[in-house]
């Protein structure tokens, strides 16, 4: 073991022993608001539940909280069905989209924010980040069909870099777990699904010790075979025969490359907060349309492209109340990430990321009116380790930085004001500056926040934000751009710094203790750093200006037995302004006033009905209107397109409907069945589930294939 890397574990044993130590002096901590039952609220009672930590660093009601927020209870997750979390988030969050990409894994992407890679928003876990910051982003957790840890999610639309750090650009998902606070008990989960199939067992235990103290163990298992290729097709533009689209058994399915597993385990105890996760999957995305080149000893069949992570996260932190106005929380976690990736049929690699952070977090409440809340953090990561895969051939995209680890730093300040003017009015005014050691010293982050809050009476709230984010180019990017500037000073050093700047004005009106109801208007100025190419080849660089506007719409109707939500969310780019060295990129051709990536329309509606005490039933749709900006950028881009420039597999730009159905029985108060049908309309017209490809070389879509699911949980 290296020097530098016994320092960082000595560091992580001792401050975690140090937190651990003073927690024996540290008061009860306040009632957590986590540990409400959300679903048992009415809504005007969830609106007015105080927060910390989502949306604002300074303690808010959800009704007042600075941002445009999506809660999922751990309800939600129950009766949707979902088969993953990225299933779950297209089910219930507004505007959330999912395209496939050829060579990577599967992107999401908000208010008409969708990239090559998932670096433009934030997964976290109980507030910790769960992103590795070297190569991709986002991956672990977002596959895993064993959702039954989760108590809620948080889902902040819209850019929150001034509170949670670099890359949150255009979202913010924050999973908050369950804990012995929240619940009490053994309950294990079965799982099955068919045409799609996979199976997985879940068992969670927890016990309340005292008011304030408890332990909650977790574990979960999946084999995910899924789809045949017959089933989830994959069809290429270019495959036509006599005008008509070719479908077959090209391969795709979600098919796994190791088996699925989560670990969860966490103690609480007054303002103590420590756990640890483990969490490991993976897909393979296609099999080859081309012959490919084996190496001596390898197969020549065609492998499929694939993914794999295998991911542990140790986290501790205590609050301290110092005085009745005073508190400090200082944290430590440490994480490691472990990357496995077959890349365009013929070169894999595998490589290992550590991380160390710590975190200090002041909280002053002087009165009533006034709050502050400033801290600092520090992350210091080891990049470019061997991960535990071997016979692995390097992948040469990542040539350039060496078989040599490296570190990075990222060093941070942030702070927030909330500022109670009058029972009507509440100001947000707060600030982050993050510093990457790879960026020259004058180059900083800076990622400002300014809020109005307007509550005239009990229904109605207003709400005047804006909102700057940034982000750093990924570790393995900034590290590739510095050796090739050292060994060519005229090449750049790949230093740049997304931004986006949002202005957003949104209404919320409690219209009744029954109906609540939602409308936002934003303008974004974004200035993305992400894959195009020059005249010297593809790299990622800062794209130009992308400017453009939006509007939410959402709605819930709540009774004893019925609960219906509804969102329509619409996102039209207004211009982009290239930058001078950018010959191509993939958000949108260059005269197209469109997103090249993302549909403007989208629809989603959720409903359920209790038909008795024990069955209920219940259905969500998902409706995407179409991308006329794929559209424009096929036809600008693609020389194979016809004098009409129409082809027939519209499907690739085209909308698309999915359709879901469940029912749930409760036997008794220890037994639940429930039963779901996924995707209903591909039974009927496949292209009804057609997913568009991240828009890159031949263009094609994949089917996302109907199914069946059917799930058993027991509490003992």
């Amino acid at each position: 073991m290296s020097a530098q890397k016994q320092i960082s574990w000595f560091l992580f044993f001792l401050m975690l022993g140090l937190i651990c130590g003073f927690s024996l002096e540290a008061s009860a901590a306040e009632k957590d608001p986590n540990n409400e039952d959300y679903f048992a609220m009415s809504l005007e009672e969830l609106m007015n539940t105080e927060i910390s930590g989502s949306g604002s660093l300074t303690k808010t009601t959800r009704r007042k909280v600075p941002a445009t927020m999506t809660t999922i209870t751990k309800e939600d997750i129950q009766r949707t069905g979902a088969r993953s979390l990225d299933e779950l988030l297209l089910i219930t969050v507004p505007g959330l989209q999912k395209q496939f990409h050829r060579y990577e894994y599967e992107h999401i992407g908000i208010r008409g924010i969708m990239s090559d890679r998932e670096d433009k928003y934030l997964l976290l876990v109980n507030g910790r980040l769960m992103n590795e910051r070297f190569f991709y982003g986002a991956m672990a957790e977002r596959d895993l069909p064993m959702l039954k840890d989760i108590h809620h999610i948080d889902v902040i639309r819209g850019p929150g870099s001034s509170i949670y750090g670099p890359g949150a650009i255009g979202m913010v998902i924050n999973i908050t777990t369950d804990s012995g606070l929240t619940f009490e008990g053994l309950e294990a989960t079965a799982r099955l699904g068919s045409i799609e199939e996979y199976y997985s067992g879940e068992f969670k235990y927890g016990h309340r010790i005292a008011d304030d103290e408890g332990v909650f163990l977790y574990g979960g298992l999946s084999h995910y075979p899924g789809a045949s290729g017959d089933d989830a097709q994959r069809v290429r533009s270019d495959w036509l025969l006599n005008g008509e689209k070719v479908y077959g058994e090209y391969g795709f399915g979600n098919r796994a490359t190791i088996p699925r597993v989560k670990v969860h385990a966490q103690y609480n105890r007054g303002g103590l907060e420590t756990w640890i996760r483990y969490t490991q999957g993976g897909n393979y995305r296609y099999t080859a349309d081309t012959p490919w080149d084996p190496q001596p000893g390898q197969s020549a069949e065609y492998p499929p492209d694939a993914d794999a992570y295998r991911k542990f996260t140790a986290y501790v932190s205590n609050r301290f109340e110092i005085s009745p106005t005073l508190a400090i929380t200082p944290s430590i976690s440490f994480d490691t990430h472990q990357d496995y990736e077959v890349y365009r049929m013929e070169k894999a690699n595998s490589w290992r990321r550590d991380e160390i952070n710590t975190k200090l977090m002041l909280d002053w409440t002087p009165n009533d009116n006034h709050q502050v809340t400033v801290g600092g953090e520090w992350s210091h990561a080891i990049n470019n380790l061997r991960g535990s895969w071997t016979d692995v051939i390097p992948d040469s995209d990542l040539s350039d930085i060496g078989e040599s680890s490296f570190y990075t730093d990222l060093t941070s300040f942030m702070g927030e004001y909330q500022w109670r003017m009058s029972d009507a009015w509440t100001m947000f005014l707060g600030a982050r500056l993050d510093w990457h050691n790879y960026l020259p010293d004058k180059k900083k982050m800076f990622s400002p926040r300014a809020a109005l809050v307007w509550t005239p009476d009990k229904k109605n709230t207003v709400k005047l934000m804006y909102t700057e984010s940034s982000r750093a180019n990924t570790d393995s990017t900034l590290r590739q751009g510095y050796i090739l500037h050292e060994a060519d000073n005229t090449v750049s050093d790949r230093t740049d710094v997304e931004t986006l700047k949002a202005y957003e004005l949104r209404y919320e009106r409690q219209h009744t203790d029954k109906l609540w109801l939602a409308s936002s208007l934003f303008y974004h100025i974004h200035n993305p750093v992400a894959y195009g190419d020059t005249a010297s080849g593809g790299r990622i660089m800062q794209l130009g200006e992308i400017r453009s506007i939006g509007a939410e719409f959402e709605a819930i109707y709540r009774t004893d037995r019925t609960r219906i939500i509804f969102s329509h969310s619409y996102t039209k780019l207004l211009g982009f302004t290239q930058a001078s060295n950018v010959t191509k990129q993939y958000y949108t051709g260059g005269g197209v006033t469109d997103f090249a990536s993302y549909d403007n329309h989208s629809t989603k509606l959720r409903a359920e009905y209790d038909v008795t005490s024990r069955l209920s039933i219940d259905g969500s749709v998902q409706v995407y209107w179409g991308c006329p900006g794929k559209r424009g950028w096929i036809k600008e881009q693609q020389q194979w397109w016809g004098a009409d420039g129409v082809r027939n597999s519209k499907a690739m730009y085209d909308g698309g409907a999915f359709l879901n159905l469940g029912a749930q029985y409760k036997a008794n108060k220890n037994l639940l069945v429930r039963f779901d049908a996924y995707n209903i309309m591909g039974f009927f017209n496949k292209d009804m589930n057609a997913v568009k490809v991240h828009t890159e070389g031949n263009e094609e879509y994949w089917i996302v294939s109907p199914a069946f699911g059917v799930s058993v949980t027991y509490t003992f």
